[in-house]
């Protein structure tokens, strides 16, 4: 159905059904519980930690494993690479903000680091500790980094925020290579090559490095596309210093991909369990 109902009186959180799929809303955050960012295996880590090691990696699973996280593509800071050290099957990164980004976070908070989640597994006001998986490193930008890399930062959405971009859950679905980027100031542009043509639509809406970004022009048959950039998303985000051949993290729209999934090949839908 097309209705939205409490699942029952002393619950938090009931399903908001779109067709056949039904998506879990948390009255706290928006969070999408069945997709968890890779977290396993790596830390990132934002300072130096004020618990051990095991205590983080318990809360991180008590709160922070508990369900998916919502963001919006609106970055509220850049954070800077302060130091790298590799980890058994993984990487400590320490990363800082002075700008007060974390004077909030709690340990089992979640973040977006140029628009991949991760869970904090120790926050200080100015940094913030975090795992990330191998298989996050491989398929995102985050395997990269170094000290002195520049990092967007997001903190999840919470039910009584505006929504002012667009549904981010922070899982790139991949990277995508800047083939050009320039043009006058009012009308900067940035022309990215990827490998999902399907998923993406003039006008529609696309997460680069965290950003929520409007296509403004899309060329299937050579799976590239075009977003703006104002000034002032330039300057606040690290999307300025984009140059032809940088890699960027790319998550599509999450209805984009439904769709995706529930279209066969042969562009019929997908029956439903129940024969809908």
């Amino acid at each position: 159905g097309g209705r939205c109902t409490p699942a029952g009186p002393h619950r938090e959180d009931w399903p908001l059904r779109f067709a056949s799929f039904a998506i879990p809303i948390r009255s706290k955050y928006f969070g999408i519980a069945p997709f968890r960012a890779f977290s396993a295996g790596r830390l990132v880590r934002l300072g130096a930690p004020e618990t051990s090691s095991t205590g983080c990696l318990r809360d991180r699973v008590r709160i922070g494993q508990s369900l998916g996280r919502m963001f919006t593509g609106l970055v509220i800071a850049v954070g800077d690479v302060q130091a790298v050290r590799d980890l058994a099957g993984g990487r400590l990164l320490t990363i800082g903000h002075r700008g007060g980004a974390f004077a909030e976070l709690s340990v089992g908070d979640s973040v977006a680091v140029s628009g991949v989640c991760l869970t904090a597994v120790a926050a200080q006001p100015e940094t913030a500790s975090f795992e990330v998986a191998a298989e996050t490193l491989s398929l995102t930008t985050l395997g990269g980094l170094q000290p002195g890399s520049r990092v967007n930062l997001e903190l999840p959405l919470r039910a009584s925020d505006r929504l002012g971009g667009h549904f981010v859950q922070g899982h790139a679905d991949g990277c995508g290579d800047v083939i050009g980027a320039g043009g006058s100031d009012a009308d900067y542009r940035l022309r990215v090559r990827h490998r999902e043509p399907r998923l993406i639509v003039r006008k529609g809406s696309v997460a680069i490095d965290g950003v929520s970004l409007t296509v403004t022009s899309s060329s299937p048959g050579e799976a590239c596309f075009e977003v703006m950039l104002i000034p002032h998303t330039r300057v606040v985000t690290t999307l300025g210093a984009l140059r032809k051949g940088d890699r960027v993290n790319l998550e599509y729209d999450i209805l984009a991909k439904y769709v995706a999934a529930l279209v066969q090949d042969d562009g019929a839908p997908e029956r439903t369990r129940d024969g809908g």
